[in-house]
């Protein structure tokens, strides 16, 4: 079973049959969307830093400071991925 946020906001569940025979699933994403720590251990600024701290440029003024919080959770990130990878 595939778990996975819908652009509703709501949980959907997607079985494994839906997808092809062969179908591999991959994953990706950015470091400034998951790590956060904004001036943590000699990390500057970056240029989305810079822009999402601009007035006006963000909605809400939401900005990657914290994230997701990668930075303090890797070790309960990983973990979770290995345990989907079983």
């Amino acid at each position: 079973v595939v778990m996975g946020m819908g652009m509703d906001g709501d949980d959907d569940e997607v079985s494994r049959m839906e997808f092809p025979s062969g179908f591999v699933f991959g994953v990706a994403t950015s470091a400034y969307q998951i790590e956060g720590a904004v001036g943590r251990d000699g990390r500057g600024l970056s240029i989305w830093d810079e822009y999402s701290h601009t007035p006006g440029k963000t909605w809400n003024g939401d900005n990657g400071d914290r994230a997701c919080d990668h930075y303090e959770r890797f070790r309960e990130d990983v973990a979770l991925m290995a345990e989907m990878g079983r």
